[in-house]
């Protein structure tokens, strides 16, 4: 292509591209005039106007601003108006407060301002200022205008090495964006230090000094007057932002306990690390680590009767940290794993116990009646909040609430939380609130009623949730939830009850043998066996009567168990020999249970006749003569049969206690 045709092309390109702008510019200019642009009643001139940019927390940006102010409509006027621009007012603006003033050192009182209209054809939020007192002509009033906004600055470079200091720059207006004409206005930009870079120089005059840049002071400054404001300077802290704050408080009325636990999503929104970490570097550059935007701790502000504090992060229990009470507050410090460098996160949770006696308070004419007041937040200063959710449980059986808010909310709903022991719930009310700031660590007012008989609705529900689980347990025990009764299953249980029967007698047997022979070797010691048969004849019929309950129980476990196997049947005895053998013919547990009750007896019965045997030779030898005019045969003979007997009698009682033994397993 020849140049000459090259430079038409582009004449004709340059062309084209005017047209489509201008024909764009006025089908907006006919759209924004279609459309009722919200124009402000230019009720009031700006007599006087001073602007503070502070800077000095990368956070948060605070602007604060003395507008002197003056009524030039013949009527006057009461309400006021602040523009911020759309997007601003939608993602940044944090905080907008107005205090209003006769004078520049009088008394202030706190204006209402109320979002308004939304003005398109300048994409500019309305905000209305409510005077307290209805301004006529020519009156003045000094409003000190205060406004917090997040996300102002950003940092550049966006990235920085692990030894670099970082650098913010910030963007807006040299002038206050105000609907009203202003006859003298001034703007101050305040950055942390005096290391500034760069900075516009229009609209002159402009001049630094320090770490203070001003622009202005401007005379006649038209309404929604515009000028490009640019500075770019050095602050090392971190830009700090909580992605996520979540709030729980539980107020426990028995214990007198507020508990509190914060979680918290920080992210480091300042120059992102240029490389990667190393350990080393940052070990050996610990000194320079106060001109980098490194985060190495955290300073939490707690109440000062704090306690039971901890500290833990998504790994666990986290050691590095201290806590430290002072006369007015508690001060936990906490160090993070690892140092948080721009682009990195940190995410965590503490909590602690307080005293409700700090922030409950009981209405003493209406004693059911209580007012709790808490901040809605506090704790971390100067981060910039994404969004906040702060929940306050109350007691069960807490009702008619009251809440007064320092500021509007997002959102605010009510839900019941169950806990320990919990019957009816906890009533939950909580707060949802986006682009916090410090200055809406405000209270919170809540008034409730709280009847002294919920007091005892959780110690009343322990109870009769106890005496339930008993009384479940008792039923249960008694009842049968099977289908079809098992014989065998029954037949088992009533063997069981005169298995403890059994056991019971042959213990009482024993004890009694004892007795008896305990009896005969104090008669022998006392050389009385004369008295032996009248001394144990009552210990001989109770051990008798005791034989006699053992054929009793095997009798009546044999009858029992048929009538169990054979309900119908108006004589067990008829069955007796039909069901004392099972099918293959051996013994049934009955036949087998009752036979060894019978072996047991007949054990006890050699047993005792063993021992009266035994018992009567020595009777007999003592009696007849002296031991001393025994001759030694007759001795021997006779210490050879008492001999043979006691060794039978050992014999029998180890019988008898293997007997037993079957019978209870």
């Amino acid at each position: 292509m020849l140049p000459h045709s090259r430079s038409t092309a582009m004449r004709l390109c340059l062309l084209t591209i005017l047209a489509i702008l201008s024909f764009t510019t006025a089908t907006t200019a006919s759209s924004a005039a279609a459309v009722d642009p919200t124009s402000v009643r230019e009720d009031f001139i700006n007599t006087n106007l001073h602007r503070i940019l502070d800077l000095t927390n990368p956070s948060i940006m605070r602007e604060h601003s003395t507008v002197v102010i003056k009524a030039v409509n013949d009527a006057g006027a009461k309400e006021y108006y602040l523009t911020v621009p759309a997007e601003i007012s939608e993602k940044s603006l944090a905080v907008l407060e107005v205090e209003v003033r006769q004078s520049k050192n009088g008394e202030g009182v706190k204006a209402v301002v109320m979002k308004d209209k939304y003005d398109a054809s300048r994409s500019a939020q309305l905000y209305k200022v409510k005077l307290p007192n209805h301004l006529k002509k020519d009156e003045v009033v000094y409003l000190i205008i205060n406004a917090a906004y997040t996300n102002a600055v950003k940092p550049f470079p966006k990235e920085v090495t692990m030894k670099s200091m970082q650098h913010l720059e910030y963007q807006g207006n040299a002038y206050l964006w105000s609907p009203y004409r202003s006859e003298r206005q001034k703007t101050t930009v305040r950055v942390p230090r005096d290391e500034v870079l760069r900075f516009t120089s229009q609209p002159e005059p402009v001049t630094k000094n320090g770490n203070v840049v001003t622009y202005g002071p401007y005379d006649n400054v038209e309404p929604y007057a515009s000028g490009f404001l640019h500075v770019h300077y050095a602050d090392p802290k971190a830009i700090l932002v909580v992605k996520s704050l979540e709030r729980k408080m539980e107020i426990s009325h028995l214990g007198g306990n507020l508990a509190v636990q914060e979680d918290y999503e920080l992210h480091h929104e300042g120059a992102k690390l240029k490389g990667h970490f190393s350990r080393v570097d940052y070990s050996f550059s610990q000194w320079n680590h106060h001109q980098t935007n490194v985060v190495k701790d955290l300073t939490i502000t707690l109440p000062p009767d704090a306690k039971h504090v901890f500290y833990r992060d998504t790994i666990g229990n986290v050691s590095t940290s201290n806590l430290r009470h002072e006369r007015q507050r508690s001060v936990l410090n906490i160090r993070p794993r690892y140092p948080v460098y721009g682009g990195w996160k940190y995410t965590w949770h503490h909590g602690y116990n307080v005293p409700t006696t700090s922030f409950l308070k009981r209405n003493t004419e209406h004693p059911s009646q209580f007012a709790f007041r808490i901040p809605f937040i506090g704790g971390l200063p100067n981060v910039t909040i994404t969004k906040a959710v702060v929940s306050i449980v109350f007691p069960e059986g807490a009702k008619n609430f009251k809440i007064r808010k320092p500021f509007d909310m997002d959102r605010v709903s009510e839900s019941t939380t169950y806990t320990y022991l919990d019957t009816t719930g906890r009533p939950t009310i909580t707060f949802e609130k986006h682009n916090v700031v410090d200055e809406h660590s405000q209270p919170l007012l809540i008034t409730y009623e709280l009847p002294a008989t919920s007091l005892l609705q959780k110690p009343f529900a322990v109870s009769l949730a106890f005496f339930a689980l008993f009384a479940l347990g008792a039923v249960y025990s008694r009842l049968d939830l099977s289908i079809t009764k098992d014989p065998k299953a029954e037949q088992e249980q009533l063997l069981q009850t005169y298995r403890s029967t059994v056991d019971k007698l042959a213990r009482a047997e024993t004890r009694l043998v004892n007795n008896l022979a305990s009896v005969f070797r104090s008669l022998k010691s006392e050389k009385r066996l004369a008295e032996y048969k009248d001394a144990t004849a009552d210990i001989e019929v109770k051990i008798k009567a005791g034989w006699a309950k053992l054929v009793d129980a095997a009798k009546q476990a044999e009858n029992a168990v048929l009538t169990t196997i054979h309900p119908a049947s108006s004589s067990p005895t008829t069955t007796t020999k039909a069901t004392t053998t099972t099918l293959n013919g051996s013994l049934s547990p009955a036949a087998t249970f009752a036979a060894q009750i019978r072996q047991l007896q007949r054990l006890q019965e050699q047993r005792l006749a063993k021992m009266r045997a035994m018992h009567e030779h020595i009777v007999r030898a003592t009696t007849a003569k002296s031991d001393a005019k025994l001759d030694p045969a007759a001795r021997k003979e006779l210490e050879s049969v008492v001999a043979n007997l006691d060794r039978e009698i050992e014999q029998l009682a180890e019988q008898i206690r293997v007997a037993g033994q079957k019978l209870v397993d």
